[in-house]
């Protein structure tokens, strides 16, 4: 893993790439290689709006030492493409960094080091740019609550996780690393593969530790309160915008919180639970408008059909069955 590789003594710089590497330049990319005795480096670089994406590349003849350097916090989806084997001086953040691997990290600011035995090793980085990150990753949970060292950096890698790269994110890595196309048609094509890239990688990760992580103490008290806030107002139109606001959570979490706790999402949650009340009310007798008024519903004709999809009759029929 290699960002913004510090040029060492007798490295060679230059914005050409290597012939041993040429069959790895990707069109409308900003490319600079680095060169020593024992390695050669290549990132290529594409600035996007959200994003910026690094194909790096690393040559390594005997083994070697990178210095690296980050001058802010970095955000990144680490996708490794090529790694025969790797190590550092941190035992546990990057030996499991394997190929056909990725992760989401967190990196803090510092210099660090990394040591690469002979191989080629293939890195995309897709960086996530500092205005974007809240709304990319708006589940606060979203990343391993402890940092680990890595020669001098600290790092934060999601859910302390590596998944597998499915072959839908293959497909979509390599058309950013092979597009020979050139002008605004290949970046444009690489722009997109990018975007939808980090979005689905983002979600399966999600996916994956909602599936794998308990609820804590505190969030399963807190869904209990936004259970009970959704009973008693089951007279409202309520929104899952509404709830966040209310409660200032995020959109994820809810979701998830309420799937994993309560065996449904919050829709399908508070959609049950006003069914649920609408036939306790037509027993008592009441009219369907009433009802539909009373489970937050402005037209009865809508509240019949939902009723109808809920319970296989319309209020009517459910009515004239229990009076």
């Amino acid at each position: 893993m290699v960002i913004k590789p510090v040029p060492a003594r007798r490295m060679k710089v230059s914005s050409t790439i290597e012939p041993a590497l040429q069959s790895y330049e990707i069109t409308n990319t900003l490319p600079a290689a680095m060169v020593t005795d024992t390695a050669t480096v290549l990132v290529q670089q594409l600035p996007l709006d959200i994003l910026v994406v690094h194909y790096i590349l690393i040559q390594v003849e005997r083994t070697t030492e990178i210095d690296c350097f980050l001058d802010d916090d970095t955000y990144l989806l680490n996708f490794v493409l090529g790694n025969p084997l790797l190590s550092s001086e941190a035992a546990g953040v990057t030996d499991d960094y394997r190929e056909g691997q990725y992760q989401l990290l967190h990196m803090q600011p510092g210099n660090y080091q990394v040591f690469y035995p002979p191989g080629l090793y293939r890195f995309l980085q897709l960086e996530i740019r500092r205005e974007y990150v809240n709304d990319l990753i708006t589940d606060k949970r979203f990343f391993y609550d402890e940092y680990g060292e890595m020669a001098g950096v600290a790092v934060r890698r999601y859910n302390n996780l590596s998944l597998n790269i499915p072959v839908d994110l293959w497909m979509l890595a390599e058309k950013i690393i092979t597009n020979k196309v050139p002008g605004i048609k290949g970046s444009v094509k690489m722009e997109a593969a990018a975007k939808e890239l980090l979005v689905n990688g983002i979600t399966l990760l999600l996916e994956h530790r909602e599936a794998t992580i308990p609820i804590r103490k505190t969030e399963m008290q807190k869904l209990e309160q936004i259970k009970t806030y959704i009973l008693k107002n089951l007279d409202r139109k309520l929104t899952v915008n509404d709830l966040c606001k209310e409660f200032n959570i995020g959109r994820t979490w809810l979701y998830h919180g309420f799937t994993q706790l309560y065996g449904d999402n919050v829709q399908e949650y508070i959609h049950k639970q006003k069914m649920d009340h609408a036939m306790d009310l037509l027993k008592k007798g009441l009219t369907v408008n009433e009802v539909a008024f009373m489970i937050g519903f402005a037209d009865p004709d809508n509240f019949s059909r939902a009723f109808r999809q809920r319970v296989g009759m319309t209020p009517t029929a459910f009515k004239k069955q229990h009076s």
